[in-house]
């Protein structure tokens, strides 16, 4: 920093007057004093270091201390929503609960047949007897007493189709000319008889004097889904209050129902202090449509981050005057090696793993800090090149073990059926089996790795006539659909028999309804050749799908042989093989629908069979 600042100034007029300023000559290097006007420049030339630092400084501290105050605030803001969500949450449970310990209380007298049949009998007949009337009556006006026992403050009445019944719990007035159909919830009521209604600043005309209140409604119908009266349940507002204070929130809260009626707050003046505060939080039940909305000063943040700025700011300012007088103390030789040694980190950061520091100083330490990055990388260029011919090798290695593994069960079932088969009777099938069995192995432990999907083709029909006769599977239908072009197209050695095998293994029951069917086919799609195994069978639940081809798709990226997940050898063999042949270009995708079968997609870039000698491995 000093030195490029040297540079500019004139050093033949200054070293008149930096003659006995002996700690200058470092920086003057072998110039000689001999100027006494020169140290009117070097104040001018320190003072504008200074001016320069000190407003280094203070952009420094603009730039960390506004982000800083702004994630302050920010942090400080989320955790007060977080808080006064836990709150609002509580208290709308609480509210939810309760109505819905209302809801259910009228489900249970709405459904009780023991009501409804004296109650529909007692409008259907006139001379029913009204003594079986009176005692249900009689039995839900006690069972709605019960199931009330412990809700404070409701109120509860049934009016049937004509007027009110004799159930109730108030001392109101009761209004006996009152009919359903003339309320002003009746319409809302019969749009939907099977559940409860919530009625918010209801009038209650149903008795001649009472004050508004939170009705819930419940229609009680005949068996024809007729309604043949309503089961009122009266919560107040004052009893909405008390219920809302016992939670006794701690933060200001203001909770209006669905009419936006005021149920509950508890801020001492309401005007005033919701004015001076910010809303933090609002939340509405879907249950019931009630609303909270929480309040914070705003105060309470300036005055608290206010603090806190001031004190880090002052930290912050020591801080970075330390850092200024450090750094002006600090040996100018130092700069220039360290620089070129971070420009070559640069480098090697960036790929290039051939460059060489350079260092001609005399300094042990920065000798030693040079030797030893050189050191390092010849030592990572030599350890990437062994670990790349290493892992090649292990690759190699186990894709050829991949290769070779074949399922024994597989070759000792088939060699008992053949077996069996030629002692019982001596027929031809068994020489055929033995046909496609040398064919198979011939296929799959001699030749070349890569061949055509036609190829590929014929060994899994020898596989099909084999499994088929091996096992319960003689009535499953297997169908190609190949189009021509696509015969020729170069594919990793076995990669549909294992698909294949799958089907077989898992897609079908030992006695399945549909017969089973699997469908082979393939097309050309632009560059690249689709190859689809499907089958009728099972199928598989959708989180179990999905699943498998996140699965599948992490094998794709990250290719690994000793796999602890669930996805069989088959796919890991496939996956092995395709990622060997065509790198990243493939892809293999799994469509399944439960009862409706499976199918594996396998997309691969067009490569075709005149190109087989350049692809061979």
């Amino acid at each position: 920093m000093l030195k490029d600042r040297f540079k500019k100034i004139n050093r033949k007029s200054i070293e008149p007057m930096c003659k006995n300023l002996i700690f200058l000559k470092p920086l003057l290097g072998s110039a000689t004093i001999k100027d006494a006007n020169a140290m009117t420049a070097r104040r001018k030339m320190f003072s504008y270091l200074y001016i320069r630092n000190i407003t280094y400084i203070i952009c420094s501290v603009l730039v960390v201390t506004i982000p800083f105050l702004i994630m302050l605030y920010h942090y400080s803001r989320n955790e007060i929503i977080k808080q006064d969500n836990e709150a609002i949450r509580l208290i709308n449970d609480r509210l939810d609960e309760f109505f819905q310990s209302i809801q259910l209380t009228e489900d249970t007298v709405a459904t009780d047949s023991n009501f409804i049949v004296p109650l529909t009998l007692h409008y259907a007949l006139p001379d029913y007897d009204s003594a079986k009337t009176e005692v249900a009556f009689r039995n839900v006006k006690k069972t709605i007493s019960n199931l009330t026992l412990f809700q404070e403050g409701i109120q509860f009445c049934v009016i049937g189709r004509d007027g009110h019944l004799p159930i109730n719990s108030t001392n109101q007035m009761i209004n006996n000319s009152f009919v359903p159909k003339e309320a002003n919830w009746y319409q809302k009521v019969l749009s939907n008889t099977k559940i409860s209604h919530i009625i918010f600043n209801n009038q209650r005309d149903y008795y001649l004097s009472s004050s508004n209140a939170i009705s819930i409604i419940r229609a009680i119908t005949d068996n024809t889904d007729k309604p043949i009266a309503f089961i009122i349940m009266d919560v107040t507002y004052p009893t909405i209050r008390n219920i809302i204070a016992k939670s006794e929130p701690k933060i200001p809260i203001k909770i209006y129902d669905r009419t936006n009626t005021l149920l509950y707050t508890n801020i001492k003046n309401p005007t005033k202090d919701v004015q001076d505060s910010a809303i933090l939080n609002r939340q509405t039940s879907q249950e019931t449509g009630i609303t909270i909305t929480s309040y914070t000063r705003n105060h309470f943040f300036s005055g608290g981050i206010g603090q806190i700025v001031i004190i880090s700011l002052i930290t912050l300012l020591f801080y970075l005057i330390c850092i200024f007088i450090i750094s002006l103390l600090s040996t100018r030789r130092f700069t220039r090696p360290i620089f070129s040694l971070m420009k070559n980190m640069k480098e090697v950061n960036e790929g290039n793993l051939n460059v060489t520091a350079k260092y001609k100083g005399n300094i042990v330490e920065l000798n030693d800090l040079f030797h030893s990055f050189n050191m390092l990388g010849q030592g990572l260029r030599h350890m990437i090149k062994v670990n790349y011919e290493t892992n090649l090798l292990k690759t190699r290695a186990e894709l050829n073990a991949l290769y070779q593994k074949t399922d024994p069960h597989f070759l000792y079932n088939v060699l008992e059926t053949i077996s069996s088969q030629a002692i019982i009777d001596g027929s031809e099938s068994a020489s055929v089996m033995c046909q496609k069995l040398g064919a198979m192995l011939a296929y799959n432990l001699h030749g070349q790795d890569i061949v055509s999907l036609n190829s590929e083709i014929e060994h899994t029909k020898d596989y099909v006539f084999i499994t088929k006769n091996c096992v319960s599977f003689h009535n499953i239908h297997i169908n190609y659909d190949l189009d021509a072009v696509t015969l020729k197209q170069l594919i990793p050695k076995m990669t549909i028999q294992p698909i294949l095998e799958n089907c077989f293994k898992h897609a079908f029951d030992l006695d399945p309804v549909i017969p089973p069917q699997i469908l082979i086919s393939s097309k050309k799609a632009d560059e690249f050749v689709i190859i689809k195994i499907s089958d009728n069978g099972k199928g598989m639940y959708s989180n179990q799908l999905n699943g498998l081809n996140n699965r599948l798709k992490q094998m794709v990226n990250n290719l690994s042989f000793v796999s602890k997940d669930r996805i069989g050898i088959g796919l890991r063999q496939v996956h092995a093989r395709l990622n060997d042949y065509y790198g990243s270009l493939y892809s293999i995708k799994i469509h399944s629908t439960l009862g409706k079968g499976t199918t594996v997609v396998l997309t691969v870039p067009k490569k075709v069979e005149e190109d087989e000698t350049s692809c061979i491995k």
